[in-house]
């Protein structure tokens, strides 16, 4: 027994060891400088963001240049603040990171004379100039708040520019080819996408309630997305913060409800039910969480195959 347990353990070190560089291509960065009011820089400011969901918090120092430097950072809401002794610290009371952005923050601190802390209410756009790649995100407002027919996450990718598609598909991509070279989903920073399967071929099936979020890179995307000859969709899941959260769904389409055919006058079969649930919170506040979630679908279907006809006398080749 203690050999298997020695196995089990191993294999989830080398599991968690696996995790750690996959996350980098679906972190965010804040980066930028300090100064004073009369645009000096300031060295020795301590930059902090703090995860308003779950706590954590990642903090550096400005260098010699004014500049910080915060990484390893996943999409969400933050609480951005600069303290240097003898100046009034600054806040950003909530920053939004999306998957794979890079956001460049520039503080300006003032001489304290009191107590007093500047708390900024509004800031500029986060434009991202540190990278070259054409992408567009859909973020968690969206994935929450837009209907879907069948509930397929990967369909909002349309919203993004330069994506075109009819229809997409567990074996379709949203450039309209059916090649899973020229489409790769990746979530949580480990690529998805089946190229051999007994089920098929294309993206697995994964509840959209378990996506929070996800970023398509359609050009010019970096060395550690690689794979693809087309698109790149970079998805986060769903995790849990320091408030207990969760839901219950169930959707249900039937051709009870589904008009004739004009032009034949019957209605084809169909039927399709989705239930399922969410729920995540804390086990140890602003350290360590959990999410659960489970979704059941059934579809009926019938796949007719007939035997092939040959005429008398044809040979077989092959």
């Amino acid at each position: 027994m203690e050999p298997v347990r020695a196995r089990l353990v191993a294999t989830l070190f080398v599991l968690l060891a696996a995790v750690a560089p996959a996350y980098a291509q679906v972190e965010a960065t804040i980066v930028g400088t300090v100064a004073d009011e009369s645009k000096a820089v300031l060295p020795g400011v301590t930059v902090t963001a703090a995860d308003l969901a779950t706590g954590r918090q990642f903090t550096d120092v400005t260098d010699v240049r004014g500049e910080y430097r915060l990484v390893g950072m996943q999409a969400g809401k933050y609480k951005v603040q600069a303290e240097l002794a003898g100046f009034a610290p600054s806040v950003l009371s909530e920053v939004e990171l999306l998957v794979g952005q890079n956001a460049t923050i520039v503080f300006s601190m003032k001489v304290a004379s009191i107590e007093e802390t500047l708390t900024v209410s509004a800031a500029a756009p986060l434009v991202d100039t540190r990278q070259a790649q054409v992408s567009g995100n859909v973020d968690r407002r969206q994935m929450e708040e837009l209907p879907i027919n069948g509930r397929n996450w990967l369909q909002l990718s349309t919203m993004v520019k330069g994506i075109t598609a009819n229809q997409i598909t567990d074996t379709s991509t949203p450039n309209g080819s059916s090649r899973t070279a020229a489409f790769r989903v990746n979530l949580d920073g480990q690529e998805i996408t089946q190229e051999t399967s007994v089920t098929g071929f294309g993206q697995p099936g994964i509840s959209r309630d378990a996506i929070a979020e996800y970023q398509i890179v359609t050009n010019m995307f970096d060395v550690t997305m690689g794979r693809s000859v087309g698109l790149q969709v970079q998805a986060i899941s769903k995790a849990g913060a320091n408030n207990y959260s969760g839901s219950m769904y169930g959707y249900f389409r039937s051709d009870k409800l589904n008009a004739a055919d004009a032009y034949t006058g019957k209605v084809l079969p169909y039927s399709n039910q989705q239930v399922g649930g969410t729920f995540g919170g804390p086990i140890i506040k602003d350290k360590m969480h959990y999410f659960f979630s489970y979704e059941y679908q059934r579809e009926p279907n019938t796949i007719v195959i007939g035997p092939s006809v040959y005429s008398s006398g044809a040979a077989i080749t092959s």
